[in-house]
């Protein structure tokens, strides 16, 4: 009841655009900046931050936020992408859980729950805890990282050791597991590249035909 009053009352007040409610947090709006509101109505995080809707599909629960903060204190942001490659946003995340906020220092950020894919700088990527921002991978190896993690596996793009200067720039797609076994496709197979997870101990992998055919973690790492 004391939640529900203290939102109610931020919803009406003249000091608050809007308020967007999830169960253990809410965003709070005023003049185009966005806060976070814990469960019981304090404000966690200021109200000096942009924090996109369209992160968040309904009915779905939440627990780690991305956010966002304009480098030149502009908040009028039209297309996020187009102002995040031009380097005018830099990019964060904040944690509800346990109150982590890791600044809006990155290039780029996507998150779950428990992880956030961090983009250090144009071509490499870091994934740290999002409780903690502790650092799950990093190094220059990584050009792209899902922060999705299953089963204890990660889904990764690597850069390649040497780069064809003709056809450009082509990474290989690998499995990590948090004890920092990796995964690779059989000879002249790939995994996708479009993030696709571990299930059930299942992986889809890809041949020259383009067909995907399900095998196991297990076999894989026996060179079955």
């Amino acid at each position: 009841m004391l939640t529900a009053f203290l939102l109610a009352a931020f919803a009406t007040s003249a000091s608050a655009d809007g308020i967007q409610a999830f169960s253990n947090f809410s965003i709070i709006e005023k003049d185009g900046k966005c806060g976070i509101l814990d469960s019981d109505g304090k404000l966690i995080l200021p109200i000096e931050y942009y924090i996109p809707e369209d992160q968040f599909d309904p009915g779905e629960e939440y627990v780690c936020v991305e956010v966002y903060q304009p480098t030149d204190g502009d908040y009028n942001i039209t297309d996020l992408d187009w102002e995040l490659d031009r380097g005018t946003v830099k990019a964060g995340f904040f944690h509800t859980g346990s109150g982590y906020f890791s600044q809006c220092i990155w290039r780029n950020v996507w998150v779950s729950d428990q992880y956030a894919a961090v983009c250090t700088d144009e071509d490499h990527y870091s994934l740290l805890n999002a409780e903690t921002g502790e650092a799950i991978l990093s190094g220059n190896q990584y050009a792209w990282i899902c922060p999705f993690v299953t089963e204890n596996w990660i889904y990764v793009w690597l850069w390649p050791e040497e780069i064809d200067e003709d056809i450009g720039s082509i990474w290989e797609t690998v499995y990590i597991n948090l004890d920092g076994t990796i995964l690779t496709a059989p000879e002249g197979c790939w995994f996708s590249e479009e993030c696709e997870l571990v299930e059930d101990g299942m992986v889809p992998v890809y041949s020259g035909t383009g067909d995907a055919v399900w095998m196991s973690v297990e076999e894989l790492l026996n060179g079955d």
